[in-house]
């Protein structure tokens, strides 16, 4: 510890960005070389399976937007048997741009993102599932976040500011100009 408390800041906020570099430089690596895709066309009551997830489309509701309307997909997730998570992907439909857009349902933990997407369908043929599974992608943004820190840590280091020198050293040059 009076090791640590003797190092100066600046040396610290760089060590912390460039230990969150590698967590960055992992996250990248990890979801690309890892990433799992699925896509299936799914009825009510079906079910497909992801990286020991079984997802199956419960149902699929119609809403009503302020500027859109929408189909919502509910697809409950279990792994083991055990109900695991509840995604609700949709996908919007926006009258005055015509155009349409797919709301992603996210489900994160610290070592990876489970994304489930909700395509074209209807009741008689089914809708398109996709689901993504992307490992250490949360590392990604948690490098980031990691860096602003050491920085601010860095920046925190008086020594380093041009015009500010450490209060003694100050007093002694304006004791030496008396």
């Amino acid at each position: 510890m009076r090791r640590l408390r003797a190092t100066p800041r600046a040396a610290l906020g760089m060590t912390i960005s460039h230990t969150a570099l590698g967590f960055v430089v992992l996250g990248s690596v990890a979801t690309g070389a890892w990433h799992l895709e699925a896509m299936q066309t799914l009825k009510p009551g079906e079910t497909m399976r992801i990286a020991g997830y079984d997802v199956m489309l419960q149902r699929v509701d119609n809403l009503q937007g302020p500027n859109y309307i929408a189909e919502r997909a509910t697809l409950a997730v279990t792994t083991g048997g055990r109900p695991f998570t509840t995604l609700q992907p949709e996908r919007r439909l926006f009258a005055v741009q015509r155009r349409q857009v797919a709301e992603t349902a996210i489900q994160t933990n610290g070592l990876r993102d489970l994304y489930a997407t909700l395509g074209e369908g209807d009741p008689n043929t089914g809708w398109v599932i996709r689901l993504y599974l992307n490992p250490l992608a949360p590392w990604i943004w948690l490098g980031a976040a990691l860096c602003a820190v050491g920085g601010f840590v860095s920046l925190s280091d008086r020594r380093l500011r041009i015009g500010a020198p450490h209060g003694r050293k100050a007093r002694r040059q304006m004791q030496a100009a008396e």
